[in-house]
């Protein structure tokens, strides 16, 4: 048998509480009636979230909901596609495995699309003992800037407890001196972020700082060293239109490397 209720309110018979129903039942609320919360608190349990089909790849049309802080606290949704998503684009690699060379382009690398880079540098190692790896920018013409304007200023700690530094004015950028060319050694690794904004050249200058780390030349007793780097180009990119990198050793080539570079999408 089945009726229907008609009342204004309900309320509990005693105290403030009362239940509708028993455990297993289900209540409908039919199409197009409205269930107006907006002055209570309601209670979710935990299995609405937990309880649902989880999906592992997020595309850009997913919807989050949020409480929004400059409308009152009201509820709304936001696009997967709009949260900040900052990351690193691989813009150009060279890898050297077994062959030689003595040093290689990554030409234009640097363009408006991105104002920081970041340089990965893994086993870089010289077919002579003891060589160092350098880098010289780019014009747009891809020429090769020699000229005296690179400012480097690092500082190294050694395994056997001294330091060294490498500082002043070079026609090349100096990252790593004396890396040993054995492959046991593991050669130079370096992390260099540079900063080249090409949509403001006037006053702004080509920048890299980061860290390196390698083992030296035998005659030094294999020392490992671990470094600071960083290091400017004294003229702005509007006196050079800069559009690449030229990576290579001092003397002799390099037998063996990974060199990638990327660029840096900024939330």
């Amino acid at each position: 048998m089945s009726s229907e209720i008609k009342a204004d309110k309900w309320s509990p018979a005693s105290g403030t509480s009362a239940t509708i129903g028993d455990s297993g039942d289900t209540y409908t609320v039919p199409s197009g009636v409205t269930l107006n919360t907006s002055s209570a608190t309601l209670t979710l349990p935990s299995s609405v979230i937990t309880g649902q089909t989880e999906k592992t790849s997020l595309v850009d049309a997913d919807k989050f909901l949020i409480s929004d802080s400059a409308a009152s606290g009201a509820l709304k949704y936001v696009e997967k596609q709009y949260l900040p998503s900052g990351s690193l684009v691989q813009i150009a690699r060279q890898t050297i495995t077994s062959g030689s060379s003595s040093g290689f382009e990554f030409q234009n690398c640097f363009t408006t699309t991105y104002k920081n880079y970041f340089l990965r540098i893994r086993n870089m190692r010289p077919s002579t003992d003891g060589e160092g790896y350098r880098m010289r920018i780019m014009t747009g013409t891809n020429s090769k800037v020699t000229a005296s304007v690179y400012r480097n200023a690092s500082f190294y700690q050694r395994s056997d407890g001294s330091t060294g530094t490498n500082a002043g004015t070079d026609d090349k950028f100096v990252f790593a001196n004396n890396v040993a060319s054995t492959q046991a050694m593991g050669g130079a690794n370096s992390s260099l972020w540079i900063s080249c904004d090409k949509s403001s050249t006037a006053n702004n200058s080509l920048k890299v700082n980061g860290t390196s780390s390698f083992t030296d030349q035998s005659s030094n007793g294999h020392r490992s060293h671990a470094g600071l780097n960083g290091s400017f180009i004294t003229d702005d990119l509007n006196t050079y239109n800069t559009t690449g990198l030229y990576i290579y050793v001092d003397a002799g080539n390099i037998t063996e490397g990974d060199f990638t570079l990327y660029g840096l999408v900024e939330a």
